[in-house]
């Protein structure tokens, strides 16, 4: 487990695009958090590392953004996802072997249902009152 804080916004970013330089394709990861800790901004950041230099958001009710990367990037947001139904609906499992880097937040929604390995990234907020957070990898 390592442990990082971030004191702003571009200090999120630039976590993000540290920790994209180790990843390969055909990478899961997972991320965990309340609404408003960073979890969006977080994969803003890691997207970057791979030039793609859109705005990106939060696919709510598309649950699917793909960023023409190399490799591909999928970010899914399974907010609304709450069983083996839902998520077979979504066409995760149709990914989850592709040479595409997957991202997933609200992850706590499906992880019983998942079976291949990951990177967990929990961050929480440390002061409500400041853009201070706790950036878990494990």
């Amino acid at each position: 487990m390592n442990i990082l804080i971030s004191t702003s916004k571009e200090d999120t970013l630039n976590i993000a695009k540290n920790f994209a330089k180790n990843i390969k394709k055909n990478q899961l990861i997972l991320f965990k958090g309340d609404i408003g800790t960073g979890k969006t901004t977080f994969i803003d950041g890691f997207v970057s590392y791979f030039n793609y230099n859109k705005p990106i958001s939060s696919p709510t009710y598309s649950i699917l953004n793909i960023y023409e990367t190399i490799p591909n990037i999928l970010h899914f947001d399974m907010y609304r996802i709450s069983s083996i139904i839902d998520l077979e609906t979504t066409g995760f499992f149709d990914y989850i072997d592709s040479n595409c880097i997957i991202l997933v937040e609200w992850s706590e929604n499906i992880i019983k249902f998942i079976k291949k390995d990951f990177i967990t990234i929990s961050i929480e907020k440390v002061d409500t009152n400041i853009n201070y957070r706790k950036i878990i990898f494990s």
